[in-house]
């Protein structure tokens, strides 16, 4: 996710008038790709409700288990 937001950075700041090269229009779109899927998730974790927070709280957290895979769990339980 850091390679992409730098990469949005810079062909920002070259879009702006940077006196940079222009960045690889594929790096540009994995990018992209990158930051709509990182949006997503970010959107669906913001709308759980507190009860479902704290169920998937208790359920992965306390077993170690890390923020990615946490949202993965969410993701999967919100398909049922």
């Amino acid at each position: 996710m850091k390679s992409a937001i730098k990469t949005l950075r810079e062909h920002n700041e070259w879009r702006r008038g940077a006196d940079t090269e222009q960045g690889s229009p594929m790096m540009i779109g994995l990018a992209i790709d990158d930051c709509i899927k990182a949006a997503e998730r970010y959107e669906l974790v913001r709308t759980l409700t507190q009860r479902e927070f704290k169920q998937l709280f208790q359920e992965n957290i306390s077993m170690g288990t890390g923020f990615d895979n946490l949202v993965d769990a969410l993701i999967k339980a919100r398909k049922k």
